[in-house]
Order: C-alpha cells, then structure tokens, then sequence
C-alpha cells in the first residue's frame, strides 16, 4: 500500500482563510486462490479449511502425486501451492477545500467542497491441478472485474456567535448536498489452454459471461440551529431540518424535521452553590425531536441500500418466444408504493444529571419514549406467492421503545 497526503492551510488574508486536504492510495494485492472446481475460491478460505482437515490425510505422495484429501480434491496445501491466483489494484483518491470567511468578528461565512473516487481492477484464475493419475481439477477459470465509484460534496455555512452580560447566543445555518455513484463491469471465461495464459481473451467463449450496472444517489437538506444559554444556567436549543433524497418520489421528497432541548443547571443556583458546596453539578434537562431516514434496505441479508425503491423497475432476463426464436426480454416483478415517504423517528426524554464532590460520584438517569414510524419495509413475506408478484418497499411499520437509562460513575486517584 503506497500513501501520500497533503494537509495545508493558508492564511489568504486577516478575514479569509483556505484549508485544503488531499489524499491518494495505492493498494495492491497478490495472494493464491484456490483450484479450479472447489466451492471457495480466496485465500482467507484455503486458511479457514485448515482446521477443518483432520491430519490423518497424507499431504504428498512419494511419487510426488498430491494426497485427495476428504474430498478428493486436494488438501489445503495443494491448494496453496496450485497456480491460482487472485490480484487486485485499488486507487483511492479525495480531496477537500474548505473556505472561512470573517466579514465581521461574530460571524463566520463557510463553503466546503468534498471529492472522493475508487477505481478498481481485480483477476481471480482458478487453475487446473494435477492431484494424481485419476483426479485433475479443471476447467480453468478467470474472472475480472472493474467497479467504480464517487462521492461529491458542497457545504455552505453561516456561524454567528455573540455573547453580551449574561447572554450567549450561537446561531448556525447551512444548506448541504452529497451525490454518490457507483458502477461496475465484470466478466469471466474458462477451459483456458495453460496455466501460463491467463487473459481473458484466451479463454473459451463457450459460456463466458459478463455483466455491468451502474446506480446514483443525491441528498439535499437545509437546516438551522440555535442555542442560547443564559447566566450558564439556563441553556435551550432547537434545530430544524429539511430534507430531500432522491430515493422518494418528487411529491413525497422533501420533509422536515425540528427538535428541541433545555437544560436548567442547578447548582449554578444561589441557593444551591452558596450552601451545599458538596454538589458540583445538578442538571435537569428534556428534549424533544423527530428524525428523518432515508436508508432504505432491499435486501435484510445483504444490507443492499435501494436507490429506486418508488420507480416500476423492468428486469432484464425474461425473454419471450416468437416464432421459431427467442427473442431478449424484459418484465415488471415487483409491485411498488409510488407514494413513499421518510421514515421517521419522533423522540421525548426527560433526566437528571448529578456530580458530587468534585466528580468523585457522578449520576444521571433518562426517561425516553421513542416512536419510530412509517418504517420502510418489504411486507413480503405475508404476501402470498399467488398475487404473482414481489411487494416492493412500503411505509409499513411502527415501532415504539421506552425506559430508563441510569448511569452511575466514580473517578478518583490515590497517590500515583
């Protein structure tokens, strides 16, 4: 792995300040992989079957033949010392420029700017293998593949900060926007002629296959905050969001999302700092809030994200005859809620935080009630074969958890 990083800041002016980070990453890999035919193909596969092969399997023959294993096709020595091969070039580059500006000493103007790009390129050869005079593994494989993907930024934001007798006020708004997009292509050959050729174009175009996608994403938001904290004692804050993704559709895409919270510290009281030095801190506080997600999962055992989950996708795959030939098709499977929507998290807790002695017992306890609605889900599985189709993503669930966090501390030193 090959690493170069650049971190620099420049002083334009008394106002204007410029931050810039640039990185870049070279990884190459070259590691054995295991022979034609067995049902694992890398190498942390061939150490993970090394346990699983009980010694009383000879590793090589006198004559040189390799011992069949439990399986009769080697052992995971064999399969280490096979031609196979796996190799990968990975190029991670990003970069990211962010822009302060002072016009006035409160107040400062941001813009920021993020770009990331992984390219790839990676081979994967099974090759034939002599065990002995009755068992060789074959045919040979390769497969190769070239993903791609990129990740872009842009921030604008505006902090104010004032304090004044016994007020401080700090007051943030911004915009944001980040797209991703991810493609890729692979294809794979086999039956090649030696071990020795292992390009693609060597091997049999008897069933060689291959295959590309490409997917995109977008996410927009506006959002503000302010906090306001009076004598250091009475602290309140809110937030307010609006969001939009590109995985709902154009009437449902953009929604908003405020929260607040409070705090009285106590012990900043008189009647509490005057007479019971004992009591280093004493904070009741409550909050109050709803969160947007976005993240829709396709598939709960991959954890694939869906980028399309409202659009009526047709598949490719579903060819139809006409006449005396087939003839390349495609079908709609799924049936989709057009009307999508953001989940939503809506959150009340209300606690106390305690430290005394100067922090050597420190307490707190929280009251929560969180309700997360509208959950994204797929309801298939109670949705009988006989409809024909798949269900797609849905605005289906609820979900309510409550209780009570309590957390209790001590910290203190002894001589050393």
């Amino acid at each position: 792995k090959y690493n170069v990083r650049l971190n620099l800041i420049s002083k334009l002016s008394d106002k204007l300040k410029l931050t810039t980070r640039v990185s870049a990453i070279q990884t190459d890999t070259d590691e054995p992989a295991a022979p034609a035919t067995l049902d694992f193909s890398r190498m942390t596969d061939i150490i993970s079957q090394v346990i699983r092969y009980p010694a009383t399997f000879p590793i090589r023959m006198s004559n040189g033949d390799w011992g069949a294993g439990n399986n009769l096709k080697g052992t995971p020595v064999s399969f280490l010392e096979s031609e196979s091969f796996y190799k990968e070039k990975v190029s991670d580059i990003s970069g990211n420029a962010r822009f302060d500006w002072n016009p006035i000493s409160d107040l400062t103007l941001s813009a920021i700017g993020g770009y990331t790009q992984t390219n790839g390129r990676s081979k994967l050869f099974r090759a034939t293998q002599r065990i002995n005079s009755s068992i060789t593994l074959a045919p040979s494989t390769l497969e190769q593949s070239a993903p791609y993907t990129t990740y872009k930024t842009f921030q604008a934001l505006a902090d104010y900060t004032k304090s004044f007798n016994d007020h401080s006020v700090k007051i943030l708004a911004g915009y944001s926007f980040e797209k991703g997009y991810s493609e890729g292509l692979s294809a794979s050959r086999q039956n090649f002629p030696s071990n020795e050729l292992t390009e693609l174009n060597i091997g049999s175009p008897d069933g060689q296959l291959n295959s590309g996608s490409a997917s995109e994403w977008a996410l927009e938001s506006l959002f503000g905050r302010v906090q306001y904290n009076y004598a250091k004692k009475y602290l309140l804050e809110g937030v307010i969001r609006y969001d939009g993704s590109s995985r709902f559709p154009t009437s449902k895409r953009y929604a908003i999302f405020p929260s607040l919270a409070a705090g009285w510290l106590i012990s900043e009281e008189t009647f509490i700092k005057d007479k019971f030095d004992w009591i280093t801190e004493l904070k009741l506080k409550g909050s109050y809030g709803v969160l947007g997600n976005q993240n829709i999962v396709e598939n709960l055992t991959s954890r694939v994200v869906s980028n399309y989950p409202y659009q009526n996708i047709l598949n490719t795959g579903y060819n139809y005859p006409f006449g005396n030939s087939i003839s390349p098709g495609v079908a709609r499977v799924t049936i989709v809620d057009p009307n999508l929507r953001w989940e939503s998290t809506r959150t009340a807790d209300a606690g106390l935080e305690i430290a005394l002695f100067k922090n050597l017992l420190t307490f707190s306890s929280t009251y929560y009630n969180r309700f997360t609605y509208d959950i994204l889900v797929s309801p298939s599985s109670s949705i009988s074969k006989v409809l024909g189709f798949d269900v797609g993503i849905q605005n289906y669930g609820k979900l309510r958890n409550t209780g009570w966090e309590c957390t209790l501390g001590h910290q203190h030193k002894v001589k050393e």
